[in-house]
């Protein structure tokens, strides 16, 4: 589901994942932390390896790997409404 692409995002140490639980980022504190980390690692792999794997999760959300801070936010509020309804 693409609520579940979200956290997929950004690695992290499996203990994180499973202590998640149902517990959503409040946007307005974590948005533009989540944003900056996004668009720099986006940026930083076009550059050194743009046939890299790693942009297959980026592409279901944005098919033309083009983000800007306002496009990114159209795709991450509704995920996390979805996944906040989803419980």
């Amino acid at each position: 589901m693409a609520h579940d692409l979200m956290w997929n995002l950004i690695p992290a140490d499996g203990s994180f994942n499973s202590k998640k639980g149902d517990k959503l980022p409040n946007f307005e504190i974590y948005f533009e932390g989540f944003y900056n980390l996004q668009f720099i690692a986006i940026d930083s792999i076009k550059k050194v390896s743009p046939k890299n794997k790693f942009f297959q999760d980026y592409l279901t959300l944005f098919p033309d790997l083009i983000i800007n801070k306002q496009k990114f936010e159209n795709v991450i509020k509704p995920m996390l409404t979805i996944a906040n309804n989803n419980g």
